[in-house]
């Protein structure tokens, strides 16, 4: 054939079986092995370099970059021609596993060599790794990243190499770090005393781990060696630092000699495996606990590591302080840190602090006598004692807090833990904030993933049925631990219903009135037994502002900040803290914000029905953020736009409601003002619902009550056909733009601007009629778009339109030309803005271009550059496309396997956000994929369904992979029955792409077959060729070849099928295997491959 010269045909072999294994160790000295031999003396040392900076980075990286990279003090052109000498030298023994092309290499995602770093850096990173799993890859760090390893001439790699060989020390530190902590707070101290001494090999300067040390030797009751460790700890700092120790390391030295003078002398504390087991008064768990292991890990390090002697679980009512102190004193019973027992106190009832002691007393089991005060004889019984004591419900005896710390600062080995909603007056007080069991945000959280409410709702609701839960009951619990947030005791209420209500009906109750939030179930506290009780107890504690400051700030988004609440509430910052310390607001010390729990949200939204301030503060609310949200349109349209979506993305409930605010108030000036910054934000950040939804109660509102706004209605209605569009309702977004095109044709419009609007339509028309196949209509409507988005000089829609317009000239009309010329100025807009998201449209329509006339490689760093800009923005919808897109590259450069890996969370996602049309393609895309890979039954499974879609577009796609199963089971006349009409639709509607990849298809059937179906080998050929379209180029050459040595010309076969066979597409197609597998024996016969 004649090949085109912009197609660039790549060397065969990119992805070649490999003959063996290839594994390469970067984690202390470098090597090299090829199964169990290693070979790292017959490389180049520069080869060994390349082949750690590939194994590391992971990625296709260009020929200059790395001939920069590995010979940075020589000329170009001698840097370039070192690196092509490199690859050849390499190619013997490491070609199975390199991908080179004329610009890029890489290691091959399919054929990857084992790496050490690679799992080391999974499991470090992990938020909570099993020890197990930390110690095995903790086993890998035998040592400095490339240690000892060092190449001449290279200033960049070794500049490259010294920073990685610090990043994984640190790693390797916070890992060590973490592998010690959890061996001390699992009670497993001899191999923590390991881990923590080659924690000091590896970091002998750091102090926090010669303590950790310390506590180590302690807890095994080897006092005295940990009074030495601390001793070189002393020693080290001052020789080679010439510093003391901090603070807190003398700390706890002073304390370990006290505990070992005591250890001298006639008070000897027993110890646990003194004693059969340890005192306690805790009672009985009667209910499965769930979750809270970071709480309770948190509350280990706070007691176990004497970090405070006062730890204070703060939280709402009914948020499980109760359960949790009791689940850790129960933990604390089987560990020797309190030999002397573990005590609970239920301050429930008790109201003045001599009550608290009595109370006390009692719990430790020791009398008091009447005629002296009970705190005094207390602190004399504790003050031998190795005690922990759980102080329960101590809100109502802040009071009591200074003779706490008396009795403290005279005990010195009492541990207490107090639980309160209400913060204590103690500065030293540890602070554990409890908040609810984890929860699935959204159903997308749900896979792979353990929710702790779940749970807990799973094992009440099951608990007196033997039957499992149907889909829709878990659905239902799923959305009763969102509207409880996790709350564990209005979980408990609302499961209390299950033998009355549906797991649907509760939810249902649940969304608007939390008072039927209550049991008379005798094994929950009498306190407890209506959710509002509990709430009401913690209303009496706040002051007449405190009450009206929680109505106000209830009518506030999910979250706020400080700044935003103060202008619009004009309350004191004082009051916020004091909300905080009452445990009824939450500040994340993070990102500076509050929350607020939706039940007490709901509750003092309740409250504050009557109150008449109400008013006000909702106008000054939807007045505040909607002038926030204006102010983002030019950054959403700009450079700055990742940081304007973040913004938005912060303030989203609150933005909601200021609209809807506005909305039911009329208030057409804030919304005019508030419109475009909506519309862009819920486009590019996937808020395809939230869209929808906004501007239908926009335009109802003004449908009924100002028809007198025309233009305001024609806005709105064309943003809520634009959501209508992406959630791929069709037939309604068509609908509402009629009826928008129908408001500006009103006379008060007639000497008004509405260029921007008009163009808006006729954008959105055009992406209709492209959509149901209308070629020539949607190019009409997109050029119609253009112009009066030209003349406006609107810059995001312009690139938008060039955008639709390229893609539908590219693909429909295969007019490649054309479509470069108008991606250009769509790019031109796009960077003139420092648009993002439109600079990776942009990309991606470059990208199709490229691939269009055979460029592939370049193609993908397009491609992989629009994803990390689709990423920086969050776009679910455009980082699934971006995905998408860079799979379909896969497939053209025959990367089969890879490419079968990632579809299916491409599809499972397009699922997810409700994208039929985009589901259909990436469906129809993972079919061809396995038709390719030899897995037959499962691209004949997804066209069979195809073949039942709703869009003629997709049955006709099935049918063109039907004919292909079909010729692949030698049934021609079949196939060509199924390609017929299929051929007939493409020219009917003009889509040159998808014509010329069928008659690429057509092509391998028999010439008798052909020409009963009035086609002939030669036209077809010659009209694919003319296209010029690569993947049907590619598609078709095979046959071709087939079809010259039908002919007799087999040298001429033989050379186009050398040529098709150059590219992975077809050599590493099974089903090109199938349609050519007699031409291929001819060819090993004649010893031509």
């Amino acid at each position: 054939m004649n090949r085109r010269k912009n197609v660039d045909f790549i060397q065969a072999k990119q992805t070649m079986t490999a003959p063996y294994q290839l594994r390469l160790k970067l984690l202390g000295e470098l090597q090299v092995f090829r199964n169990a031999e290693t070979i790292t003396n017959q490389l180049p040392r520069k080869g060994l370099a390349l082949l750690a900076y590939l194994a590391v980075t992971n990625r296709p990286h260009s020929r200059s970059v790395l001939a920069e990279l590995l010979w940075s003090d020589f000329p170009e052109q001698r840097a370039r021609k070192n690196l092509r000498d490199l690859l050849a030298a390499l190619r013997p023994l490491a070609s199975p596993w390199l991908l080179i092309t004329h610009t890029n290499v890489r290691f091959s995602p399919t054929n990857m060599p084992e790496c050490d770093l690679h799992p080391f850096l999974d499991t470090i990173q992990q938020r909570t790794p099993q020890v197990e799993q930390l110690a095995d890859a903790l086993q890998r760090y035998e040592g400095e990243f490339l240690a000892g390893f060092y190449v001449r001439k290279a200033a960049i790699f070794e500049e490259w190499a010294a920073l990685q060989r610090e990043y994984l020390h640190q790693q390797a530190l916070a890992g060590l770090e973490n592998l010690v902590d959890q061996y001390y707070s699992g009670g497993q101290l001899e191999v923590g005393l390991q881990a923590a001494a080659r924690l000091l090999t590896l970091d002998p300067w750091q102090e926090s781990s010669h303590r950790r040390m310390m506590q180590l030797y302690a807890a095994k009751g080897e006092i005295s060696s940990a009074l030495r460790q601390y001793e070189r700890c002393k020693d080290l700092l001052a020789a080679e630092l010439g510093i003391k120790p901090a603070h807190e390391t003398t700390t706890l030295a002073a304390t370990l000699r006290q505990q070992l003078e005591r250890k001298s002398g006639a008070a000897h504390l027993p110890t646990a495996s003194a004693t059969e087991s340890i005192q306690h008064n805790l009672p009985a768990e009667l209910l499965a606990f769930f979750g809270r292991e970071v709480e309770l890990a948190q509350l280990g390090e706070y007691v176990m590591t004497d970090h405070a002697r006062l730890t204070t679980i703060l939280g709402l009512g009914g948020m499980g302080k109760t359960r949790l102190a009791l689940a850790f004193a129960r933990q604390m019973i089987t560990n020797e840190r309190f030999p002397n027992g573990v005590y609970f106190v239920n301050l429930q009832g008790v109201e003045n602090a001599s009550h608290l002691w009595d109370a006390c007393a009692k719990a430790v089991g020791t009398p008091l006598s009447p005629v002296e005060s009970p705190l005094p004889q207390l602190v004399r019984f504790l003050s031998t004692k190795q005690l922990l004591l759980i102080l329960d419900n101590f809100e109502q005896l802040i009071s009591a807090a200074a003779e706490l710390q008396h009795l403290l600062h005279n005990t010195q080995l009492l541990q207490v833990v107090v639980t309160s909603r209400i913060r204590l007056p103690l500065q030293y007080s540890a602070i554990l904030h409890l908040r609810g069991l984890s929860f699935p945000a959204t159903d997308a959280e749900i896979e792979d993933c353990r929710y702790s409410a779940l749970d807990l709702l799973e094992d009440r609701f099951t608990r007196n049925s033997n039957r499992p839960l149907s889909v829709s009951e878990v659905q239902a619990l799923r959305q009763i631990a969102r509207l409880t947030a996790g709350m564990p005791l209005a979980m408990e209420l609302a499961a209390a219903w299950e033998d009355t209500l549906t797991a649907a009906e509760i939810v249902e109750q649940l969304a608007t009135d939390i008072s039927f939030l209550h049991t008379n179930l005798h094994d929950i506290p009498t306190r407890q037994q209506h959710l509002s009780a509990v709430f009401e107890a913690s209303w009496q504690h706040l002051s007449r502002i405190e009450q009206e400051l929680m109505i106000k700030l209830a009518h506030f988004g999910v979250s706020f900040s400080r700044k935003d609440a103060q202008t619009i509430t004009t309350a004191p910052l004082a009051l916020f803290a004091s909300l905080v310390r009452k445990s009824l607001l939450h500040h994340d010390r993070v990102n500076g914000r509050y929350q607020m729990h939706p039940l007490i949200r709901q509750f003092c939204r309740d409250k504050g029905e009557v109150s008449t301030f109400v008013h006000t503060l909702r106008e000054a609310h939807s007045d505040h953020y909607g002038r926030i949200l204006q102010g983002q349109l030019s950054s959403l349209l700009g450079a700055a736009q990742t940081a304007a979506i973040r913004r938005i993305h912060l303030d989203w409930t609150n933005f909601q409601q200021a609209w809807l605010w506005a909305v039911e108030h009329r208030n057409n000036p804030r919304l005019q003002g508030m419109v475009h910054s909506l519309g862009n934000y819920c486009l590019l950040s996937g808020q395809y619902r939230a869209g929808r939804q906004l501007f239908a109660a926009a335009v109802t509102t003004l449908t009924d009550a100002a028809p007198d706004q025309p233009l305001s209605l024609a806005i709105c209605l064309a943003w809520q056909a634009m959501f209508a569009r992406q959630l791929s309702d069709i037939d309604d977004a068509k609908k509402l733009l009629q009826m928008a095109q129908h408001y500006l044709n009103d006379p008060t419009l007639h000497h008004r601007n509405t260029r921007f609007v008009r163009g808006f339509i006729w954008r959105q028309l055009g992406n209709i009629a492209s959509h149901r196949q209308e070629i020539d209509k949607a190019i009409d409507y997109y050029e119609r778009a253009l112009e009066l988005l030209l003349q406006e000089e609107d810059q995001t829609w312009i690139m938008a339109v060039c955008q639709n317009l390229g893609n539908t000239l590219l693909y429909g009309q295969g007019n490649a030309s054309r479509a470069a010329d108008v991606c250009a100025l769509g790019m031109e807009n796009a960077r003139s803005m420092g648009d993002k998201g439109g600079i990776a449209w942009m990309l991606l329509q470059e990208k199709a271009i490229l691939e269009h006339q055979g460029d592939f490689a370049v193609a993908r760093l397009h491609g992989e550059e629009a994803f990390r800009l689709f990423m920086e923005n969050g776009n679910p919808f455009e980082i699934t496309m971006a995905q998408e897109r860079l799979v379909f590259n896969q497939y053209l450069q025959g990367e089969f396997p890879a490419a079968a890996e990632q579809i299916p969370p491409i599809i499972a996602a397009y699922e997810q956000l409700s994208q039929r049309e985009s589901y259909a393609r990436a469906q129809n895309l993972q079919a061809h994929i396995a038709l390719h890979q030899g897995n037959w039954n499962l691209a004949r499974q997804i066209w069979q369904k195809l073949r039942q879609h709703e869009l003629l577009i997709w049955r006709n796609q099935a049918q063109l992979g039907l004919a292909q199963m079909a010729l692949a089971d030698s049934h021609p006349r079949d196939a060509a029955q199924l390609l017929s009409p299929v051929v007939a639709y493409w020219r009917e509607i003009n889509n040159l792409y998808q014509l010329m990849e069928t008659l690429a298809v057509t092509c391998y059937l028999p010439e008798e077959v052909l020409s009963g179906l009035q086609f002939s080998s030669a036209a077809l050929f010659s009209e694919i060729e003319n296209a010029g379209i690569a993947y049907s180029m590619m598609l078709a050459t095979p046959a071709q070849a087939l079809r010259q040595n039908e002919q007799g010309d087999n040298a001429k076969a033989v050379g186009i099928y050398q040529c098709a066979i150059s590219h992975a597409f077809v050599s590493n197609s099974r089903w090109i295997a199938e349609m050519c597998r007699e031409w291929a024996h001819v060819l090993a016969r004649r010893s031509l491959f």
